[in-house]
């Protein structure tokens, strides 16, 4: 594989959806009267879920699709993506429907195939960790089997070996440029997602040192992927069996932050923080494509900030009983509750915006998750606040310092709602509802 930057998302020639016949069904899928419904859910993929996930190339994909060169799986797999974002009335059995016809002609590919077609890794990119309603059986696999098919670590593994194996058994438009931005999404993804696991990744280090962008981030993608890698470095810091058994070294915790602080000095300028009344504002002067970039890039370094106080909080440091080991977790302490500040000011930002999607609907899961996992942390400090108030004497009564732990509780309680409403506002994701449950279960600890 070939270093280099990500390549460019968008093509000189590139086909809009406008273009598409919806009376057409190129592939034979031979779905009947919901044809229709699935030509508005391929739409809806590219005008709204690809914009701060973009794991396919648009013109690329119609190319192929329209030619007949597109395998079903990616097909099925962009519509039941993009199916949440149309006006379908049972939009959630469809895409139940087509995430179910996906995962059967992805596994028997898998199992008939020694070396999967670029499109199919494609199309598993996209269903990652997608929650099925229903867990049958495809052919021969049995559904626990089936099941760890189509996990992230198979993706990370089957991608893996699509990079030693270039050949395609199908020639796709912009093949080159699609199997050098799946690597980089991927190992992205991976480092996002094995930093929130505390485990190593599956991606040798040397595989990568000598592929890693050697040039200043220009694009979202390049600005996504040089966070990743802070990411990356972050895991293999603060989730090896050494730290884990002798705790965090302050040395390590001095660079991560300074990564992370030259990561946001370098950034374009279109995705740099901007504020409006002194908070943080993600739509300042942008569209609405470039501001969820924007949040989703914030949003990303905050949880390498909330992971390293995850980490210290679980695993000490290796000289915690130092002065030294003191003022680190001092600082450590005092830089999450900063950025958990901004977290936030963001959401104060997407809630009070007026769209057809919310920020957080178009967002990934894991931008959801996040904001999810502030609320939590929210709701427990506001339970036992570090104390700053000034200390009662002792001729004050029980009741003036009741009432102050009331309005501090509220104060908290008014921050971890907000964030609760922002996830609530992802109504793309099925499982939202549920996660919102639990989380009104964690704020009924500050009532």
């Amino acid at each position: 594989m070939t270093g280099g930057s990500v390549p460019e998302h968008q093509s000189n020639h590139r086909q809009t959806t406008s273009e598409v016949n919806d009376n057409v069904d190129p592939l034979n899928l031979h779905l009947g009267e919901d044809h229709t419904k699935f030509t508005f859910g391929l739409k809806a993929f590219f005008e709204h879920a690809s914009i701060a996930t973009p794991v396919i190339f648009e013109d690329a994909f119609w190319q192929d699709y329209n030619t007949g060169r597109c395998s079903p799986a990616l097909a099925y797999a962009v519509a039941c993506r993009g199916t949440p974002y149309t006006d379908i009335h049972d939009k959630w059995i469809f895409q139940q429907n087509l995430a179910s016809k996906f995962r059967e002609v992805f596994l028997t590919a898998q199992s008939q195939e020694e070396t999967l077609r670029l499109d199919d890794i494609e199309a598993l990119a996209l269903m990652i960790d997608f929650q099925y309603n229903t867990q049958d059986t495809v052919g021969q696999i049995p559904p626990n089997l089936a099941g760890l098919f189509l996990k992230h670590d198979s993706l990370v593994l089957i991608t893996l070996r699509a990079q030693r194996d270039m050949q395609d058994a199908v020639q796709l438009a912009r093949s080159n440029d699609r199997r050098l931005l799946l690597f980089w999404h991927v190992y992205a993804l991976d480092a996002f997602t094995c930093l929130d696991r505390r485990r190593m990744s599956y991606i040798p280090s040397q595989l990568t040192n000598s592929t890693v962008l050697q040039h200043a981030h220009k694009s979202y993608l390049d600005t996504i992927l040089s966070l990743a890698i802070i990411a990356r470095n972050c895991m293999e810091y603060l989730c090896s069996a050494n730290t884990k058994t002798n705790g965090v070294r302050v040395s390590d915790i001095r660079l991560l932050y300074k990564q992370l602080k030259d990561w946001e000095r370098e950034i374009p300028p279109s995705f740099s923080k901007c504020r409006t009344d002194d908070k943080l504002d993600p739509f300042k002067n942008a569209s609405v494509p470039n501001s969820l970039r924007r949040a989703v890039l914030w949003l990303l370094q905050i949880n390498c900030y909330l992971q390293i106080h995850s980490c210290v909080e679980e695993y000490g440091l290796q000289d915690g009983t130092s002065l030294q080991g003191e003022a680190a977790a001092l600082k450590v302490e005092s830089k999450t509750v900063q950025v958990f500040n901004e977290l936030v000011e963001i959401c104060q930002s997407i809630k009070s915006q007026r769209e057809p999607f919310s920020l957080a609907d178009l967002a990934p899961t894991m931008a959801r998750n996040i904001c999810a996992g502030g609320c939590r942390w929210i709701c427990a400090r506001g339970v036992n606040p570090l104390s700053i108030v000034k200390p009662l004497r002792d001729d004050q009564n029980k009741e003036r310092e009741e009432g102050i732990t009331r309005v501090r509780r509220e104060e908290y309680r008014v921050a971890a709602l907000l964030l609760r409403d922002v996830v609530a506002s992802a109504l793309s994701h099925e499982d939202t509802h549920d996660l919102v449950g639990r989380l009104d279960e964690a704020l009924n600890n500050l009532l």
